[in-house]
């Protein structure tokens, strides 16, 4: 049996590093939608709003245009509450890959350490020093955003505000990129999935 080790060509330590992922990626588990919160080239955590077995299960998702498919190992799944909404979350082990999965994979994580560390770099030279005292002073601000006739509309509320029903929270201090592609996605989704992107949202810093 081919190891992970041979599978991907880099050493057993750098499996240790999971990248989240403040934009959502839309995911299938076990023909079920799903959201993937963080990815490795170990496993990922995964949210979605109904249950599965732990063993063998189906992953699908796409990685700018290409595909993953394959079997993984559901090794944890709990459920938990959001606004009164039950949500499940999974974590997801990898094992043999397909070729096609494997190269997925290694361009979606290589292109997340990649932004990571551009984040990093940037920090370093004071380029996001207004957004971190912001988030350093005042933690708990959040911005509405609410879809409505087709356009989106941008309004501060508190962290303990009513979840805007065509709509989302999220915190300031996220980047405006990151937030134009969630509107986007929450724009093409259904409503169970939109339910998973709200959550995603909240929890994004």
């Amino acid at each position: 049996m081919t190891s992970k080790n041979a599978l991907f060509g880099l050493p057993e330590r750098r499996y240790i590093h999971r990248y989240p992922l403040h934009v959502p990626l839309e995911a299938a588990l076990s023909g079920h939608k799903a959201v993937i919160v963080d990815l490795s080239l170990r496993g990922a955590r995964i949210r979605h709003s109904r249950a599965i077995s732990l063993g063998e299960s189906r992953l699908r998702f796409r990685w700018e245009g290409l595909p993953f498919d394959d079997i993984v190992q559901v090794v944890a799944s709990n459920v938990q509450s959001f606004e009164q909404t039950d949500v499940f979350e999974t974590r997801v082990r990898f094992g043999s890959l397909s070729d096609q999965s494997t190269a997925t994979l290694k361009t979606a994580v290589g292109t997340l350490r990649d932004h990571r560390m551009a984040r990093w770099m940037a920090n370093l030279h004071g380029e996001h020093t207004e957004t971190h005292r912001e988030h350093h002073h005042s933690t708990a601000a959040y911005v509405a955003y609410l879809l409505r006739n087709g356009r989106w509309h941008r309004q501060r509320v508190p962290a303990n505000g009513v979840e805007p029903h065509h709509g989302f929270l999220i915190r300031t201090s996220v980047p405006h990129g990151e937030i134009r592609q969630l509107c986007a996605a929450f724009e093409n989704s259904d409503a169970e999935t939109r339910a998973l992107l709200k959550i995603l949202a909240r929890d994004a810093m």
